[in-house]
């Protein structure tokens, strides 16, 4: 056989290897689906970081998308329930190809914190919820929130109380709820103070949000819903106290002296982020998610008066000025963008 003839015949069965390959490998993607359909691939993030908080801008509300190091992700609230802000969470958590949450918190009532709840229990696979404690009797006066709770109980979905002996750990993260305290716990109990009527005060819907601490990478932060100054002034007691490192022990060290991030309470409401809470935490970085030129007056120049008399050199961020605020970890630092889409 001529050196000739054994070249083409090498090369013919070379292309012959490429086509069968090329056809494997498209069966191989044809087929490789998770079981709701879904490329695996597709609940991969394609952004090159490795945490990341969300601050969403939902208008006149609360919903904090975060991304923690395994992968995992909490959503924190969901703003009030309105055309644009469906669509707009819709895009942006299809963008990212989230579509699960493995921690998802209410922190109180509020329709501006538990509007689009339905969209995410509907749409979302749930790992594990935290909801506040309402009494049957006051659930009754509480028709949006009640409607949640029971498709939540028709999805079968796991869900917790929350209160200040709940943590969540992982590799290089902690979190920790610094409050209310639990329910028949003797002692200031937000929970006691809300259910005590069927028609309690804003104060008293809004304090059972749980104030929580984050660390990851070495960042602190503090979420706070819509707590107001009492709340505040009960997790600084318990800290000074020693009661968080005494409850969480090894699994996390709150320190909340110089907090790197602080959303502020309740909208920068003059009737949260009191001077106790401020003179404690001294944030490098203030977040407020609010509205823009909301019928309230948040945020409240009172609050910014409290943040000044401290002397803090301090990053301020909005939603109604920033949009949404993202403060992610990439190249070993950290770093805040705005109008994140």
């Amino acid at each position: 056989m001529s050196d000739k003839r054994k070249r083409l015949i090498i090369y013919a069965v070379c292309i012959i290897i490429a086509l069968i390959t090329i056809s494997f490998c498209f069966i191989g993607k044809l087929f490789n689906k998770d079981i709701d359909g879904a490329n695996n691939p597709s609940t991969l993030p394609s952004d090159n970081f490795s945490f990341a908080v969300y601050y969403l801008d939902v208008g006149q509300g609360d919903c904090i998308n975060i991304r923690f190091p395994d992968g995992k992700n909490m959503l924190i609230d969901t703003g009030e329930e309105n055309y644009t802000n469906e669509k707009y969470l819709q895009e942006f958590f299809t963008s990212k190809k989230i579509n699960r949450l493995d921690y998802f918190l209410l922190t109180h009532t509020d329709i501006d914190h538990i509007g689009n709840a339905h969209y995410f229990l509907d749409n979302f696979q749930i790992g594990k919820m935290f909801v506040p404690y309402v009494s049957p009797p006051l659930m009754e006066y509480i028709p949006d929130f009640k409607a949640l709770m029971k498709k939540v109980a028709e999805k079968q979905i796991d869900y917790s109380i929350s209160d200040y002996t709940y943590s969540i750990t992982g590799k290089d993260y902690a979190l920790a709820f610094l409050s209310p305290l639990s329910l028949g716990v003797p002692g200031d109990s937000a929970y006691d103070d809300l259910n005590s009527t069927l028609l309690p005060s804003n104060a008293q819907l809004n304090n059972v949000s749980p104030i929580i601490y984050l660390e990851c990478f070495g960042a602190r932060f503090v979420f706070t819903g819509d707590a107001q100054s009492k709340s505040e002034r009960v997790v600084v007691e318990r800290y000074k106290s020693g009661l968080y490192n005494h409850l969480h022990k090894d699994k996390v060290q709150v320190n909340l002296e110089n907090i790197d991030y602080l959303k502020l309470g309740h909208h920068g409401s003059e009737d949260a982020s009191c001077n106790d809470f401020l003179s404690l935490l001294k944030p490098k970085n203030v977040i407020i998610s609010v509205g823009g030129d909301n019928y309230y007056g948040h945020p409240s120049s009172d609050v910014f008066m409290r943040l000044d008399e401290l002397n803090l050199d301090y990053g301020l961020y909005r939603t109604d000025t920033n949009g949404t605020i993202c403060v992610k970890y990439i190249d070993d630092e950290f770093q805040v963008q705005v109008e994140v889409q």
